[in-house]
This record gives structure tokens, C-alpha cells and sequence, in this order.
């Protein structure tokens, strides 16, 4: 039987022989060069979230490329594995049919409003100085600047042919 999994982090897509196997049969997509722009165990969550609600596939494995979950294309396909997530409200333990948080089963629901309100992501004022939001501040100064400086230039070109055609002046004298 093949199976077609694929990591919605990465990208990665590859043809399994069979649940589990450890190498692809064949890689239909090369991953590996995205990650998750928010915390990799709430990213994880989103995905088995998604997956045990039937939005998405069975999670079916772990990407080589970013160790997040990888989903089985087809919707009949094999039985979830089993995931434990850490997490800042304890360990939770992902298995075919049930959520435990510390040893305890949670429902779906519950578990997802809690673990989304204790692992989102907060503003920080840190990372206004973060050297990956550098760039782009720098850039668009710099791009503001340029602009503005064109607009007093353009300003002081039709302010300046106005004032010479208020003048009257002429450049050569008329014959009489």
C-alpha cells in the first residue's frame, strides 16, 4: 500500500510504502527550508488540532526536515501514531482516541483553548529591536526619505518656474 504524507510547515511531501516506514519511496516535494513563525509545540498542536477535528488527514509521523507533524493525504488512511507535545501547562500525550494533559483526558475543545491561551504569542517590545525587523525598518526609512525628497524637489521646480513666468523677464531684448 502507498501512502502520500505531507508536512504543512515545510512542504514536504514523499510516497511511503507503508505507516511508518522509516525512508520515503519516493519524495515528491523537497522541504525543510520553512519553520513555523510561531513556537514550534503550539505550531504541532494547530496541525493535531486540525487533525483529530477531521479537517485535515491522520497524522501519520514526524517530518525529517522540521519535526513537526506530517498528515496522510488520504482521509481513510492508516491510524494516527501516538504524540507527546510539552507544553508550558505539562506534557500532553496524543494517542488514537484521547488527549491527556499530565496523565488526565481532556477533551478537544478544552484542551485547545488552553493550550492556544498559554502558548500564543505575545507582543514583546524586544522585538521592535530584533535584527530580522531591522531590515525592513531601515529600508523603509530610507525609501521614506527618498520620497520625500523628490516631493520638495518637484515643489521647488514648479514653485520656481512660476515665480520666473510672474517676472516677466525675457532673455532677449524685442526690436522696437
Amino acid at each position: 500500500m502507498s501512502l502520500v504524507v505531507r508536512c504543512l510547515t515545510c512542504h514536504h511531501r514523499a510516497r511511503w510504502r507503508d505507516v511508518g516506514a522509516p525512508e520515503p519511496v519516493e519524495v515528491l516535494q523537497t522541504g525543510g527550508s520553512r519553520r513555523p513563525a510561531i513556537p514550534h509545540e503550539l505550531a504541532a498542536w494547530r496541525v493535531w488540532a486540525r487533525s483529530l477535528r477531521g479537517e485535515l488527514g491522520p497524522v501519520v509521523g514526524r517530518c525529517p526536515h522540521c519535526d513537526q507533524p506530517l498528515i496522510s493525504e488520504q482521509p481513510d488512511g492508516p491510524s494516527p501514531v501516538s504524540w507527546v507535545l510539552p507544553t508550558p501547562l505539562g506534557e500532553v500525550q496524543i494517542e488514537t482516541e484521547q488527549i491527556q494533559l499530565d496523565g488526565e483526558v481532556q477533551d478537544l475543545a478544552s484542551i485547545d483553548e488552553r493550550l492556544e491561551a498559554a502558548m500564543a504569542p505575545r507582543f514583546s517590545p524586544r522585538s521592535l529591536f530584533d535584527i530580522r525587523n531591522l531590515f525592513g525598518g531601515v529600508f523603509l526609512l530610507i525609501l521614506g526619505v527618498l520620497a520625500s525628497l523628490w516631493v520638495m524637489a518637484a515643489l521647488f521646480l514648479v514653485r520656481f518656474i512660476i515665480a520666473v513666468g510672474v517676472q516677466d523677464n525675457v532673455a532677449i531684448p524685442l526690436p522696437p
